[in-house]
């Protein structure tokens, strides 16, 4: 039986009908021809952390603002294997003065299947609301972030795959360790080291780190969703670009670039520092983020034991549980109807994250008549802004005539940090209503400024 239709998408940023490897080898080699390719697809594809990702939206609340911006973290996760399989056709590995394809590297680390699979995987432990809830101080110390759920999910003796098992037995699923399990060629450990983002060897790099194609996926979907056009970029050219230079030891190994993919490597710069000022970072979407993760807050004030649940529930399922708690409700109901928070201050601040919270805390039961009038909006890097910095394709990649990226645009990339670390210092105040937000605004920065 062929299984050739179950891989039939339609892709608007790749053009792509099939997700199917270029070379026709990689199918034999790999996965023992092509029908098990297809098999092992359809079967990943249909697992129950996998297939849980088509109800989870990619960018959060963001289509409140940009309406198409509906894509969910399943196509993504789709959108990355497919430029895994890009990746392996060029991408080149050097080592020394051999230059081979990365397919052939891999295959001679016995790695293939394994960097193919971590690509479709890495975001499975993705709560509803993409990344908004990882600020929710409450699942912060309960669960750290997705990154820490996905290892989980494919930690057999983990308590969450134990849960998760369970779960996908109740809805007649699979789950990915299942599956993989009965591959023989396919080393789960070997998947969990490529997730890993302390691990520098460049393959691991590639799925989630210093030139991931999850974040290249990501910048060139969400911009091509809420129409910042970045989707023009050629992506083939910018693959071909990047050669990893092997030494010795895979953790010695680095990036080099080919001077032509510059301009690629700079339209992707450009259009990250877009996605973030026009949508990521935009006023509106953090009053959305604040006011989800204060939802989320009365409710597990309520009902702590729910969030037990959390990494298995979609973002329907959640909502309904929020509007079944009457303080969460009050939040959501704003949300549906498009009113967000007013902002009532903005500005960089120099205290920790931790003392930010308390004295907002105690201004609000100073100032406020009830606890949800004020919501603070802290950036994830708030405490280590250069983190931010070094988010994503570093400036000193060298080039293959000896130069970096930052060498030859010094200005472009002073820029980029200099906006990365602003950002990552700037918190929100948000009131819920223009009069609260008149009212209270001075009051508030005179407590903050005898903080500071």
């Amino acid at each position: 039986m062929k299984y050739t239709e179950s891989l039939s998408i339609v892709d608007p940023l790749y053009e792509l009908g099939v997700i199917k490897p270029e070379s026709k080898d990689i199918y034999t080699e790999i996965f023992g021809g092509e029908e098990m390719f297809e098999r092992l697809y359809e079967r990943l594809v249909n697992s129950f952390e996998i297939n849980r990702l088509n109800f989870l939206k990619q960018a959060g609340l963001l289509y409140l603002i940009f309406p198409s911006a509906t894509h969910s973290r399943f196509a993504h996760s789709l959108g990355c294997f497919i430029l895994g399989t890009y990746a392996l056709e060029n991408i080149w590995v050097r080592r020394g003065k051999t230059i081979i394809r990365l397919e052939q590297y891999l295959k001679q680390r016995k790695l293939r299947e394994e960097f193919l699979i971590s690509l479709l995987v890495h975001d499975i432990g993705h709560l509803p609301f993409s990344h908004y809830l990882e600020e929710n101080e409450f699942i912060k110390e309960k669960y750290g972030n997705h990154e820490k759920i996905t290892f989980s999910f494919l930690t057999e003796d983990s308590d969450l795959y134990k849960r998760l098992f369970k779960e996908a037995q109740k809805m007649g699923s699979e789950t990915v360790v299942q599956i993989c399990k009965e591959m023989p060629s396919i080393d789960i450990k070997q998947i969990l080291n490529l997730l890993d983002e302390e691990n520098k060897d460049p393959v691991s790099q590639l799925v989630c780190g210093y030139l991931d194609l999850d974040r290249l996926d990501h910048y060139f979907r969400d911009s091509f969703f809420m129409g910042l056009k970045l989707a023009s970029l050629n992506i083939r050219g910018f693959l071909h670009a990047i050669i990893v230079d092997v030494k010795d030891s895979p953790e010695e190994s680095r990036f080099v670039l080919r001077s032509e993919g510059v301009p690629h490597i700079l339209h992707l710069l450009f259009g990250k520092e877009m996605l973030w000022q026009r949508a990521i970072d935009n006023d509106v979407n953090r009053a959305y983020q604040a006011m989800c993760i204060r939802a989320v807050d009365n409710w597990l004030e309520s009902e702590k034991e729910k969030i037990e649940d959390l990494p298995f529930m979609t973002e329907d399922i959640l909502i309904n549980h929020l509007l079944s708690y009457p303080e969460s409700k009050k939040l959501l109901d704003r949300i549906f109807a498009r009113k967000p928070y007013v902002l009532m201050y903005k500005g960089e601040s120099n205290i920790t994250a931790k003392r930010l919270t308390h004295v907002f805390n105690e201004w609000v039961k100073k100032e406020a008549d009830n606890k949800d009038d004020f919501l603070l909006f802290i950036p994830r890097n708030f405490n280590n802004p250069e983190s931010a910095v070094s988010e994503w394709l570093l400036s000193d990649i060298p080039l293959l005539e000896g130069k970096t990226l930052f060498e030859l645009h010094i200005d472009l990339f002073d820029y980029f940090k200099k906006q990365d670390r602003k950002r990552a210092k700037t918190i929100r105040v948000y009131a819920e209503n223009e009069k609260l937000a008149q009212a209270k605004l001075q009051s508030f920065l005179t407590y903050l400024k005898s903080e500071e």
